[in-house]
């Protein structure tokens, strides 16, 4: 059936249709069969026709979006069009995306993070949208700059801003009251005079009463510190890298010094993660922090727990002689290239976009809102100008505080800037992010955090605009030589058979072609699942692809990347991939450190446990418990109870270290401290290793021990001369086993370093979440895969090594 317009639609649902009924004449009948007919070669709905089902991924399902849920539920009342709304997980996540853009099956419409449209226009996955916006006469001058440039590229549009963000300076008026400040920061200078004094650290007890100001504690980023002070990420039209420009670089330096001023990054990094909570007990409402720079979604939140709060809102200050401005994010509606319905996405992205579906929303927001407590209700802003302020207008509490707030954030849309338009935005803003963790922490000096980000986007860059491209993979050669090696095995197969069966009788013959029967569904699966993939990710080792476009032959290119050195601007020699080498580094830690603590663990655990006291099997359970109990609670209930202001075990440590001068590590914050946090987690979950252990305890005969006593040895003896020795073939399997399993940690670690940087100076950084993000956020499958393999062939070295020595 094919699509039509939506009054047509409209109209024809609205209609009557009655059915032809017997007795009547054969021209009447006729006459309804030819409009029947035509009806459905315009594509209009008739009785019993089936009902028109659209997909639109990626909308939140959080109370926020009660009102556009229901302005769609109104889009499908007026044109009889199912919407079903899937996929709202992660939207940093876009592997379910890219997996359905790869097999052709896309959803019809997205709701897209602006930024991100760049990087998949580029690869071909999105629509542009200009013939639709030229037909239907929507308006680029209606929309604010930022929102309307961030979703052109290469001079088309592939995506209709929908909301947008600004961000500007929060501060408690109350405090500034009581400490006699009269006005907000104006400049750079202020605003560090500001935050020193207005700090406020607990000597004796080892945390922050108050923090007067942390560059990034709400919603900053280096974006906002670069652009105020005149600096650019990008230059040539999104062709060239420019992280390193000396505004950035002295904008950067700028965020270091201020967060040495309050403590040090990782002191208030620790306060950040200690006080992750919502209500009246967020820092904020409870004048833990004074100052803080964050979007105006915080406007809803505040009104929504504490709508008599004392404070202030202002653009967020520059440099002195420089103007105030902002950057601006949000999302837009995008239309997968091999959607089913393009037409009726359209349709439903321009209804969302209209002024009747935002007040529509915004109304029912207001009476969801009333439903649940909460008698306020602040707007999101619209990337549209006219929309935004009639929103504002009418939506916004008659609250002043709130009314000044919003109107600031109005004005600075008219100044905002927005992250480059650029096919690698994602590894930009990563690589910003890195450099600026990098250097608040003093892993790096800013100028040499910048200038690597800046070495590995430029390089991106330079791959996709390169005068010579890579010749695409001949895939028919390919499956050919495959296909060759495969028969040349297969004729060596059968040679040993005809000899094997001039050696052996009929029956066994048979015996054996039987044996091979029940094993053929598994070995079917193997070569299909599991040899199959392994052959096609070994050819990518030699590819460029991405999923979404042909693969490239580029030959060792990723192996020479991988292994390869450069010289860096001071002529040091440094590894092209700084991040396989440390991640590498990280893991083996891991293994080293892990591997023979799980098991001292875990047998100390299968030692107590082999008695025959009573409720011996209480503890047995106790200790098996935390392997069944899944790996994201694990990691969560470590991060609180290794909080270093919050957590039970830091507070038990306090007690006496804080008289010795010292304090409880910060184990999340502090890259020293990060992996031995890890192991603990691995070690209270080896419980699984302790059965193995307790297996192989059990099996040792009783009158073994008997002799050894007999003969005189003590309990160490005992252990040393009987139990070890018996327990060999254990010891084997389990450091096997461990050996391979801590190669491959990834939960743990992914849980609590939030990307882009993997933990405080990419200290969490392991080899399976390097690939993970290299294939999945960056969409490097053939980089993944020199790195896949190079993880198969360590635990493969390591492997045949034990078994040498066993």
């Amino acid at each position: 059936m094919q699509e039509n317009s939506l009054q047509q639609k409209t109209l024809w649902r609205n209609g009557e249709q009655k059915p032809i009924k017997k007795g009547r004449s054969f021209m009447k009948a006729a006459k309804r069969l030819v409009i029947l007919s035509a009806l459905l070669a315009l594509g209009l709905p008739v009785c019993g026709a089936e009902t028109v089902r659209m997909t639109l991924w990626n909308l939140p399902e959080t109370r926020l979006f009660h009102g556009v849920r229901e302005a769609i539920r109104e889009f499908e009342r007026r044109t009889g069009v199912v919407v079903d709304t899937g996929a709202s997980g992660n939207l940093t996540d876009q592997q379910k995306l890219m997996t359905a853009a790869a097999a052709g099956t896309p959803p019809d419409l997205l709701w897209q993070d602006r930024f991100t449209i760049s990087s998949w226009a580029f690869r071909g996955a999105f629509l542009p949208l200009d013939e639709y916006i030229q037909r239907d006469g929507i308006r680029q001058e209606d929309y604010y700059d930022a929102c309307w440039n961030e979703v052109v590229y290469d001079g088309q549009v592939y995506g209709l801003p929908w909301n947008t963000d600004a961000r500007a300076l929060f501060y408690n008026r109350d405090i500034f009251a009581a400490e006699g400040l009269d006005h907000p920061p104006r400049d750079w200078e202020e605003l560090q005079q500001y935050a020193a004094r207005l700090t406020q650290f607990h000597q004796a007890k080892g945390y922050y009463e108050r923090i007067g100001f942390a560059p990034n504690y709400g919603n900053a980023w280096l974006y906002l510190y670069g652009w105020l002070n005149g600096g650019r990420f990008m230059k040539d039209q999104g062709r060239t890298c420019s992280l390193a420009d000396p505004a950035i670089v002295e904008a950067l330096q700028y965020m270091t010094e201020t967060y040495d001023l309050v403590g040090g990054a990782q002191r208030v990094t620790a306060f950040e993660v200690s006080s992750q909570l919502e209500g009246v007990a967020d820092p904020f409402l409870a004048g833990r922090i004074a100052m803080k720079i964050d979007g105006n979604w915080v406007l809803d939140y505040l009104v929504k727990y504490k709508p008599e709060f004392n404070f202030g809102v202002a653009p967020p200050p520059a440099p002195k002689g420089k103007p105030p401005l902002t950057w601006s994010g949000g999302f837009a509606w995008a239309i997968p290239k091999d959607a089913d319905h393009p037409e009726l996405a359209w349709e439903l992205a321009k209804w969302l976009n209209s002024e009747e579906a935002w007040l529509y929303a915004g109304e029912a927001q207001v009476q969801f809102n009333r439903r649940e407590g909460f008698p306020y209700y602040i707007p999101m802003l619209s990337a549209n100008r006219k929309i935004s302020h009639r929103m504002a207008e009418r939506f916004t509490p008659d609250l002043p505080t709130y009314r000044e707030a919003v109107e600031v954030f109005l004005n600075l849309l008219e100044v905002s800037k927005f992250r480059p338009v650029t096919p690698v935005g994602t590894l930009l803003w990563d690589e910003h992010a890195r450099a600026m963790d990098q250097a608040i922490r003093h892993v790096y000096s800013p100028q040499r955090a910048l200038e690597e980000a800046q070495r590995r986007v430029q390089r991106e860059l330079d791959t996709i605009y390169a005068e010579t491209q890579a010749l695409p993979m001949n895939w028919r050669v390919v499956w050919t030589g495959i296909g060759a090696l495969a028969l040349a095995v297969l004729g060596v197969i059968a040679t040993r058979l005809r000899r094997w069966r001039g050696r052996v009788t009929r029956a066994q013959a048979r015996e054996a072609w039987t044996g091979m029967a029940f094993c053929s569904p598994w070995m079917l699966g193997f070569v299909i699942f599991l040899l199959g993939p392994m052959i096609f990710s070994a050819i990518l080792v030699f590819c460029r692809y991405s999923v979404l476009q042909p693969a490239e032959f580029i030959g060792l290119e990723n192996l020479r990347h991988l292994f390869g050195f450069h010289r860096d601007s001071g002529g040091a020699l440094v590894p092209n991939d700084r991040f396989f080498w440390k991640s590498l580094w990280n893991t083996g830690y891991i293994v080293l450190f892990g591997v023979p603590g799980a098991m001292l663990v875990s047998f100390v655990m299968a030692l107590l446990v082999n008695t025959d006291l009573r409720g011996v099997h209480i503890f047995r359970t106790l200790f098996y418990l935390p392997v069944v109990v899944p790996l994201i609670v694990v990691a969560f209930v470590f991060m609180q109870l290794l909080n270093p202001e919050t957590g039970l075990l830091s507070a038990v440590m306090n007690r006496f270290l804080i008289p010795l001068g010292y304090q409880s590590p910060n184990w999340f914050g502090d890259p020293k401290w990060s992996k031995p946090g890890i192991l603990l987690m691995l070690f209270w979950t080896s419980g699984g290793t302790m059965i193995i252990w307790l297996a192989g305890l059990k099996s040792i005969p009783r009158h073994l021990y008997e002799v050894a006593e007999i003969d005189g040895a003590g309990v160490w003896q005992r252990f040393l001369n009987v139990t070890l020795p018996m327990l060999s073939p254990y010891i084997f399997f389990n450091l096997v086993m461990g050996i391979i399993a801590n190669f491959q940690v990834f939960t743990q670690a992914y849980v609590l370093a939030v990307p882009p940087t993997m933990g405080p100076g990419d200290s969490l950084m392991f080899l399976v979440i390097y690939l993970f993000r290299s294939a999945f956020a960056y969409l490097k499958m053939g980089y993944a895969c020199a790195l896949a393999w190079v993880l198969f062939f360590i635990i493969l070295l390591l492997t045949i090594i034990q078994l040498k020595m066993a």
